[in-house]
């Protein structure tokens, strides 16, 4: 598992390392293949929300992602927002398209609001470190599932 997280991280870093400073970025970072699956919204989620798909006793389930509940990491990501009990197109890795005006290397998930990216880590004890992947500014979080730390 390991080694293929450390490809997927450096196939990652190549693709991205020349685009960070190009808006067009390269066709064939936009055309990677997500895997996508449409799953019953817990809560109503917004737009570009990072998710945490669950099983809730009877079904699975997507609910937003916060950093303060180590039971709630960020496993996807939804792109159009939906209200709870509707069906949500949730993609587990490729180009969430938050709006912000930064750039940054690394983004983690917030734990101060659901579904949220933070520019810094979590400091707070029982939160989890999450890294979410390099913002890019008018494009978006390009998001890898990696390992998280609890502090």
């Amino acid at each position: 598992m390991t080694g293929l997280l450390m490809r997927s991280d450096g196939l990652r870093k190549l693709l991205i390392k020349p685009v960070m400073g190009d808006p067009a970025l390269s066709q064939a970072l936009l055309d990677r293949p997500v895997m996508r699956t449409v799953i019953t919204a817990l809560e109503a989620l917004d737009s570009c929300s990072f998710v945490n798909v669950h099983w809730d006793g009877s079904q699975v389930k997507a609910r937003l992602a916060i950093a303060s509940d180590p039971e709630r990491f960020a496993n996807g990501f939804i792109t159009t927002a939906i209200d709870a009990d509707e069906q949500a197109a949730v993609s587990f890795g490729g180009l969430n398209p938050i709006s912000a005006g930064v750039s940054a290397s690394e983004v983690w998930l917030s734990d101060s609001d659901p579904g949220v990216i933070a520019l810094a880590p979590p400091t707070a004890p029982g939160s989890i470190i999450q890294p979410l992947g390099p913002l890019i500014a008018g494009v978006g979080v390009i998001f890898t599932f990696r390992e998280r730390v609890v502090l």
